[in-house]
């Protein structure tokens, strides 16, 4: 029940901030990638969560199509920081030529009984996949583009003023624990050392790389988001409150103003009465939660009209 929980939560935190991000900017290459790189991430997630309790196709399919998932992840963090923070896919034309093309073969290869040659149960119960040699493959293309990812960003922090040199440290951070994490608890222990103890944990991991990203956007500013955010708060502010508001007063107007033979025409006077005043109530509401997450979100600018009253 947890699992499936923390599952749901951590798809929403995946899928919310790709959106997010991907909306913001939609002509821009590491907007795009990064969008993307959040999608594939909810797949991986996915797959590892039907991986260890298989539906619909046998647990070998799922097994592999989590390693599928991983090269399709691990393709786009290598296209994403290729072109972060602000570069086009255009200027590195190994992208098309050799990232993608390599990925796109990994992820069929790992499909064959080259990589994983089949499944064995141990001793306690615990199912896990027979390695064939062809996991070189994969091992490689793993390792080469997360250790190129990290060092590219490294490379950018170095040659970038103190205001993107803030914008990178956590990402850089975040980007280099919870690959390595992941690493080690979703391929060494399993494929190797036959532990799939930490599996389950693995989509709650990528959550440390979004905690990083959702703080250099918050408070570094990266990919300038807040506006998005701010708006999509206060919509969810405001009709949060006026359903609070609409249920408050059904419930008053029920228990006061109405008896138990009270007819259907009457109901809906009433209603139609509360529906009025919801509809009144909510642009008032929405300025408030404005306000609000514009304060919240924007406590670095200050309001013209403001500072020349106090000037005046």
């Amino acid at each position: 029940m947890f699992e499936i929980l923390f599952l749901i939560l951590t798809l929403t935190a995946q899928l919310a901030l790709g959106f997010i991000v991907y909306t913001r900017n939609r002509k821009s290459d590491v907007n795009r990638a990064v969008g993307a790189l959040a999608v594939s991430m909810a797949l991986w997630s996915i797959a590892t969560y039907f991986s260890l309790h298989p539906v619909f196709f046998e647990q070998s399919f799922w097994v592999r199509t989590v390693l599928s998932m991983a090269a399709l992840l691990c393709m786009f963090v290598r296209v994403s920081f290729s072109v972060f923070p602000n570069k086009r896919a255009s200027q590195y034309p190994q992208i098309k030529k050799f990232i993608v093309p390599y990925a796109l073969f990994v992820m069929l290869w790992v499909q064959t009984p080259f990589v994983f040659s089949g499944l064995q149960t141990g001793s306690n119960g615990a199912v896990t996949p027979v390695v064939a040699p062809g996991i070189v493959l994969f091992t490689a293309l793993v390792v080469g583009y997360i250790a190129a990812a990290i060092i590219l960003l490294v490379r950018r922090y170095r040659k970038a003023d103190r205001a993107m040199k803030n914008q990178i440290r956590p990402v850089l951070l975040g980007v280099g624990l919870t690959f390595i994490l992941l690493l080690l608890t979703n391929f060494v222990l399993v494929s190797f050392l036959k532990n799939t103890t930490l599996l389950s944990f693995g989509p709650d991991i990528t959550l440390i790389f979004l905690a990083s990203l959702t703080y250099a956007i918050l408070k570094h500013h990266l990919f300038d988001i807040r506006p998005v955010i701010a708006r999509l708060l206060a919509y969810i502010g405001s009709l949060g409150a006026i359903v609070l508001i609409f249920l408050a007063s059904s419930v008053l107007v029920s228990n006061v103003f109405l008896s138990d033979d009270s007819t259907d025409t009457s109901l809906q006077i009433w209603f139609a009465i509360l529906s009025v005043f919801s509809a009144l109530f909510f642009q008032p509401i929405k300025r408030f939660f404005d306000k609000t997450t514009n304060r919240f979100f924007y406590q670095d600018s200050y309001d013209g009209q403001e500072l020349l009253n106090e000037l005046n």
